[in-house]
């Protein structure tokens, strides 16, 4: 999992090393946030989210 703020509100991965790494991803996709670097802070609800899809909160997980 990959999360990155936005390169307007100074996150600290930007340009060519932004997409080097997002680009090095073998699977899944880069998550961006309208945040800054501290993007559990600037959008604690989107992060909290976003997060659990990923470990695959109870939503997700088979009932069987």
């Amino acid at each position: 999992m990959l999360v990155l703020g936005s390169e307007e509100h100074d996150s600290a991965l930007i340009g060519t090393e932004r997409a080097l790494v997002a680009n090095a991803l073998r699977r899944g996709t880069p998550e961006a946030f309208d945040a800054g670097h501290g993007i559990h802070r600037d959008d604690f609800e989107g992060y909290v989210r976003l997060l659990g899809d990923w470990l695959g909160g109870p939503a997700h997980r088979d009932p069987g």
